[in-house]
């Protein structure tokens, strides 16, 4: 019985401890949680890249990378299609499976084109060849790979029942891809020799066991149409073998075949024992040109000896033999022709040749001394240039002073491009390399020569301008040489683009040549990040020539190039176009056609830039009043321009004492809010609209003078001798000098237009204060304006409106 109870006990406990043992098995799973690469190519690898499983087992998770020997995938996918990539997970005595699908699909197929070319000139009736050709194909991820031309792949074949280029179109199929080329080829009746001869023989004597020389021979092929063709001895032109290693005469084949007609020439040469001297040569010539009572005299002259195995050897002049010649007097105004002959024997063998001279009057000896000594010092010149200028550099080139060989010789230089190397030598070097051609002409009584180099100045490497942050507001200066000469860098970074004024139209291409200062101040751009735009055009005369040069199509391509090219060549960061204004009535060169014409000249404009550099910038510098539509298709030039300038300054009135950069209408018909609406209300962006200050005023002489206050304003203003108001421009500098701190003026704020007067009573002055600054950057604010330009940095030598400007935009970019 107590055994019984022992069995029964110890069941109970191996079937206790067998569910323990199940209960202590881990609970485990694996999935996948971020997944790589899922679409493939037809003969691509799985990438397990980026691949990341989720492995969890009992409380504990953790993600691992999928690694390639996880997975059942162990050659390239080699069929389109959904595959089913398989995982193995393995851990310890733990091992978890898993799968996700990919999709393979066929390489698109992009092109195919020639990439080696078999026969491409055919007689008439002759079957286009396909050997030879080789077709690159290339697919929609860059890879390519070539393939063999065959028949199947030729879809129309070549028409050669007439002369002329024909094309041969070819058809590549692979999957669902079908592409074409075409292979041109030229069909032309052959124009077959007919006669084929040596005219020229080269080396004729041998040593025993020396090689043949091709050099030296030439032959003439004539053909039926009577033309001929000079031919040079080629390896592939001898069919016979050539021994020389016996003496006597050989004979050598010479085939030349052309449109499968061959004709043959047989050359006769000589194999020799011991090289024999066969002539007598001038290596160097001395004096050729004599006078009355001249010898004839050998210095100067080198002679040598070619002997029959082709070597040549200098001889001393003291073994050539001539007889002296004095010249007569020659009184005829051309050249008497006299023979010198002279000779030498060497190894026995007497040798002998010819000198030509020439015997001219004594009047003409003086010119033509001149001219011979005036080449040897030109020739001096060339070579000292030679030596000093590079092919290359990063360094100024120490060109010669004009009078640097005597007051004789005279050196003019110029280059291609003055703002990269000037014509003295020095450099200005650009973000990229630039090749200047360097021209000198050198100029002497006897003789004018031209030489030229190409010099590359090599680049500084690309500018690191600043950030261009499209929801910030910016400060656009319009610098202007006639009141600036150059920027400092401090005032350089309190803006974000310099437009650079002005370049003209001149002959209906953009021109700089006016500009003195550019390539100074062009230095900011490195030295401060800041952007340099060219502005072209400018107020009165300044934009005469635009109508001209945008009148055609073709004008205005050529004027686009012309200020793409100097972009290019001077590293500007865009255009700013300031037309003023197409299509105004009254404008000696105006025309109702330049309203669209202005429109297309932005468009090819904008296009022209984005094809030589993503990110210049396009702007226009566009009238601040009313009736906008009379001059600009707004709508159209939204899609090219970046920014809109709004010349909102010069709005004073005729003949009385009104604002002229006021921010506010206040019951007038002119002000920066005025103008802004206008062209928002038109089609303008207003993230691109940029509203204008004024850094210069006006003032008025008042036709009656009252006391120093608001009186003043909308009161008549004297008149000129000629009748014209008494009204001129001031820079601010003058108004801060002479007026801000004058104890007769008040300085007066008009709240209705937002806008600073100054007045004693007498004279009246509309500028833009500084404390204006705020008023006008409230309106960026409100209606989102792209920022604020002002005209102009030249007016303001005290620094006063920028550093105000400045420090408005800046706390409005920061928010505040």
């Amino acid at each position: 019985m107590y055994n019984i109870y022992k069995k029964i006990i110890l069941a109970i406990i191996a079937i206790f401890s067998i569910f323990l043992i199940g209960c202590n098995e881990p609970e485990a799973s694996i999935e996948l949680s971020k997944k790589g690469k899922t679409e493939y190519y037809v003969g691509e690898m799985f990438d397990p890249t980026d691949y990341v499983l989720k492995v969890s087992i009992d409380d504990k998770t953790k993600e691992i990378d999928l690694k390639l020997e996880m997975t059942n995938i162990t050659k390239e996918f080699d069929e389109a299609g959904e595959k089913i990539i398989g995982v193995n997970y393995k851990e310890e005595d733990l091992e978890l499976n898993t799968s996700f699908k990919v999709n393979v699909i066929n390489k698109r197929v992009l092109s195919i084109k020639v990439k080696e070319s078999g026969k491409i000139l055919y007689d008439l009736n002759q079957s286009f060849d396909e050997s030879g050709f080789i077709l690159e194909v290339k697919y929609e991820d860059d890879t390519t790979k070539e393939i063999q031309l065959t028949k199947e792949m030729i879809e129309s074949d070549l028409d050669s029942t007439t002369e002329g280029e024909k094309e041969v179109r070819v058809k590549y199929q692979e999957g669902a891809s079908t592409v074409y080329c075409n292979i041109l080829v030229n069909v032309e009746e052959f124009n077959n020799i007919v006669n084929f001869e040596l005219i020229e023989t080269g080396k004729n004597y041998y040593n025993l066991n020396e090689d043949f020389n091709l050099e030296g021979y030439k032959f003439e092929a004539e053909y039926e149409d009577g033309t001929t063709e000079e031919i040079a001895l080629t390896e592939e032109m001898i069919k016979s073998e050539i021994d020389f290693s016996t003496i006597g005469e050989k004979e050598i084949t010479i085939e030349y075949t052309k449109y499968d007609i061959t004709k043959t020439v047989t050359l006769v040469v000589n194999v020799v024992e011991k090289a024999m001297p066969v002539a007598l040569k001038i290596s160097e010539y001395g004096e050729t040109i004599y006078t009355y009572e001249m010898a004839f005299s050998l210095n100067g002259y080198k002679f040598e000896v070619e002997y029959s195995d082709g070597t040549v050897k200098e001889i001393d002049n003291d073994l050539v033999l001539f007889d002296e010649h004095i010249y007569d007097e020659n009184y005829e105004d051309y050249a008497v022709i006299v023979n010198i002959p002279v000779s030498c024997k060497i190894d026995g063998v007497n040798l002998t040749l010819t000198i030509e001279t020439s015997n001219i009057a004594e009047w003409d000896y003086e010119e033509y001394v001149g001219k011979r000594d005036a080449e040897i010092m030109v020739a001096k010149i060339y070579a000292d240039l030679q030596a000093i200028i590079p092919t290359e550099t990063s360094e100024n080139i120490p060109l010669p002073e004009s009078t640097a060989y005597g007051i004789k010789y005279i050196l003019r230089f110029s280059t291609s491009n003055t703002m990269v190397l000037s014509p003295r030598g020095v450099i200005e070097q650009r973000e990229e390399d630039v090749i200047v051609q360097i021209k000198v002409t050198i100029d002497n009584d006897y003789i004018k020569e031209t030489y030229t180099w190409d010099v590359n100045v090599k680049g500084l490497g690309p500018v690191q301008l600043r950030p261009w942050i499209e929801t910030e507001k910016h400060i656009f200066a319009y610098f202007y040489e006639g009141t600036s000469s150059v920027m400092t860098e401090k005032d350089a970074q309190k803006v974000d683009v310099i437009n650079y004024c002005f370049a003209r139209v001149t002959g209906g291409l953009c021109d700089i040549s006016g500009l003195r200062n550019l390539k100074e101040n062009l230095k900011l751009r490195r030295s401060t990040g800041v952007r340099i735009v060219l502005s072209v055009g400018g107020g009165g005369t300044g934009s005469l020539g635009f109508s001209d040069a945008c009148y055609t199509d073709e004008n205005r391509a050529k004027f686009v190039e012309s200020m793409v090219t100097i972009v290019k060549d001077y590293g500007f960061d865009g255009i700013d176009l300031d037309w003023e204004y197409p299509a105004w009535t009254g404008l000696s060169d105006s025309r109702p056609e330049d309203k669209d014409n202005f429109t297309k000249l932005c468009k090819e404009l904008r296009v022209a830039l984005d094809a030589y550099k993503p990110g210049l910038l396009l702007t226009s510098a566009c009238i601040g009043g009313q009736n906008v539509g009379r001059f600009y298709d707004l709508p159209e030039l939204n899609k090219y321009l970046d920014y809109v300038h709004l010349m909102t300054y010069d709005l004073n009135s005729s003949g009385l004492t009104t604002h002229h950069s006021n921010t506010y209408p206040g019951g007038r018909a002119y002000s920066a809010k005025n103008a802004m609406e206008n062209y928002m209300s038109g089609g303008i962006d207003s993230e691109k609209l940029i509203i204008g200050a004024a850094f210069y005023g006006k003032i008025s002489t008042l036709a009656t003078p009252t006391t120093a206050s608001s009186a003043v304003l909308l009161k008549p203003i004297a008149k000129t001798e000629d009748g014209k108001d008494d009204t001129k421009t001031i820079q601010f500098s003058k108004i801060k000098q002479d007026y801000l701190n004058n104890p007769n003026f008040v300085r007066l704020y008009d709240e209705s237009v937002g806008a600073y007067y100054l007045t004693d009573g007498k004279v009246f002055i509309t500028y833009d204060d500084p404390e204006i600054f705020s008023e006008k950057c409230n309106l960026i604010k409100a209606y989102n304006l792209g920022g604020i330009m002002f005209w102009d940095y030249g007016s303001d030598n005290t620094g006063t409106l920028l550093n105000r400007l400045w420090a408005e935009v800046e706390e409005m970019n920061q928010g505040r």
